[in-house]
């Protein structure tokens, strides 16, 4: 059966409306509706996941403390600091991590004690321990000595030769040390009667007393080592 000039006209004015709707937006009230339900799920969801989230960070926090506990009451310092390490990278400015990152680097800083004494009257030498690049170590020094020299010495000081085994910037008559790294000797650098020292390089340390070649000091100084030392080899 052929359609109608009638039935022609009707299927033009709902073409036409349909055209028209798509062309100014129009959505129908039932399909936002939808969309809507959808979003406030969504929404929901991600909240859920949210309190998830932090509970899973809260037990992180709590088991990884925990077990940095134990590992510090068995004297493995270093294991549980870096536990610790991990929990401050998930949540930084936590006060009792930081308390007890601070305690774990007083304990590793008074562990691995060595007890030696400097002769003022050696040069470089003996060898007093052996440390390790970026870690600190902490050393003390006491006592006193005689400082002896008849070297004759002019306004302008010591004569060359005589201040060649002096170092520049360390007051004369201080301790200073020494690291070597591969049989290379490093810049001396002044010790006193105490710092915490973080090399950059690796090696053998050595202590003298900023001395000119050629003084006749008498004495000793009684020097303290810990944190990431070891007696060398």
């Amino acid at each position: 059966m052929r359609p109608t000039p009638s039935d022609v006209r009707n299927l033009l004015i709902v073409a036409t409306a349909v055209a028209v709707s798509c062309a100014t937006g129009h959505v129908d009230p039932a399909e936002a509706q939808s969309a809507k339900q959808k979003a406030t799920k969504s929404r929901i969801n991600v909240e859920s996941l949210n309190v998830q989230a932090e509970r899973l960070e809260e037990s992180f926090v709590r088991s990884t403390a925990e077990l940095a506990l134990q590992y510090e009451r068995a004297g493995e310092y270093e294991r549980a600091k870096k536990l610790l390490e991990s929990v401050n990278k998930l949540k930084p400015g936590l006060p009792n991590i930081k308390k007890a990152l601070e305690r774990l680097d007083e304990e590793i800083l008074s562990a691995n004690e060595i007890d030696v004494t400097v002769s003022v009257s050696d040069s470089w030498g003996p060898a007093v321990a052996t440390v390790f690049p970026e870690k600190t170590f902490r050393i003390q020094a006491s006592g006193t000595y005689r400082f002896v020299t008849t070297l004759e010495c002019g306004p302008d000081g010591f004569p060359t030769a005589t201040a060649a085994d002096m170092q520049r910037g360390i007051p004369c008559g201080a301790l200073m040390g020494l690291i070597v790294t591969d049989g290379k000797p490093g810049k001396a650098f002044l010790v006193g009667s105490g710092d915490e020292i973080q090399p950059k390089e690796g090696g053998i340390l050595f202590l003298k007393v900023n001395a000119p070649t050629g003084h006749k000091s008498t004495g000793e100084i009684a020097v303290h080592l810990s944190g990431y030392v070891y007696v060398p080899k």
